[in-house]
C-alpha cells in the first residue's frame, strides 16, 4: 500500500496497516491492537491515537514520531532509528528497539506513569518525562544513557548505564549488571544503587539527600551540598566490596 494522506481508523477490532513509504496516522480510536509497518517515517501529525491494546510500529532505519498530546496508548513497541512517544496518561514500554535516541513523555498524574513489560533496547539517549508520577523500568533493559524527570524512578539494566541530566523529586533506584556513571547532573531526594562493577557519580552539580548502595568495585559520589549516608529501601550504608569509597560533599 501507499497511503498519500493521513490514515484515520475507528475499529472495535485489531488493526494492521502496511505502507511502502512513510505514513501519517490521523485521529484514530482502536479498541484492539494496532500494528503499523512502514518503509518510511511514521507520524501522527493529523490527530491523536487511542489504542486499547498493544501498539506495534515497525519502521526500521526510519523515524517514528507519535507526539500528539492527546495520544492514549496502553502499551507500545517501536522498531526504528529514533522515536518520540507522547501519552496523556500512563504508558507501558513493551519491546522498544530504537537504534538511536528515544523520548517518552507521559501525562500520568499519579502512580506508575511509565512502566515496562518486555525488555527494551535504546542505542542512544533515553529521555523520560513523567511529571509528578513514577517511572518503573524493571525488565532486562539495554540503555546507553538515561535522562529522567519524575516523582520516583526505578531503573534496571542488564549491563552498564550512564545517567544524564535528571531531576527526581523523590527516590532514584538504579540496578546495573555493570558500572553506573553520570554524564549530567543528577538530583534526587534519595539514591539507592546496586552495580556489578564500579559506581562513579562525579558530576559537580549532583544533589542527593541520602545515599546507600552496593557495588563490586570502587564507589565515588560527588554532591553539591550536604550528603547523608543512611538506609534507603533494604540497603544500609555503602558497600564497595574490596574497592574504595570516595565521597565528596560541597
Amino acid at each position: 500500500n501507499d497511503f498519500m494522506g493521513a490514515v484515520k481508523v475507528t475499529s472495535g477490532n485489531d488493526v494492521t496497516l502496511v505502507d511502502l513509504n512513510g505514513i501519517d496516522l490521523g485521529t484514530s480510536t482502536v479498541t484492539g491492537t494496532m500494528d503499523v509497518t512502514a518503509g518510511g517515517d511514521v507520524t501522527n501529525n493529523s490527530g491523536a491515537l487511542s489504542v486499547g491494546g498493544k501498539t506495534t510500529v515497525s519502521a526500521a532505519g526510519r523515524d517514528v514520531k507519535l507526539d500528539d498530546l492527546g495520544n492514549d496508548f496502553n502499551s507500545i513497541a517501536v522498531t526504528s532509528a529514533t522515536a518520540t512517544v507522547v501519552d496523556q496518561n500512563g504508558v507501558d514500554l513493551d519491546g522498544m528497539n530504537v537504534a538511536s535516541d528515544l523520548s517518552v513523555t507521559s501525562g500520568g498524574a499519579v502512580g506508575h506513569a511509565i512502566t515496562d513489560t518486555g525488555a527494551n533496547a535504546v542505542g542512544g539517549i533515553l529521555t523520560l518525562g513523567a511529571g509528578l508520577a513514577d517511572v518503573v523500568l524493571n525488565a532486562s533493559n539495554e540503555f546507553l544513557a538515561v535522562k529522567a524527570t519524575a516523582a520516583n524512578v526505578t531503573l534496571t539494566y542488564a549491563t552498564g548505564i550512564d545517567l544524564g541530566t535528571s531531576n527526581v523529586s523523590g527516590g532514584l533506584k538504579v540496578t546495573s549488571g555493570g558500572a553506573i556513571t553520570d554524564s549530567g547532573d543528577v538530583a534526587a531526594s534519595t539514591l539507592e544503587f546496586s552495580a556489578g562493577t564500579a559506581v562513579t557519580l562525579d558530576q559537580a552539580g549532583n544533589d542527593f539527600g541520602t545515599v546507600a548502595g552496593t557495588s563490586a568495585g570502587a564507589t565515588e559520589i560527588v554532591d553539591t551540598d550536604d550528603l547523608s549516608i543512611g538506609t534507603v529501601g533494604a540497603v544500609t550504608g555503602i558497600d564497595a566490596g574490596s574497592g574504595t569509597i570516595h565521597l565528596k560533599a560541597g
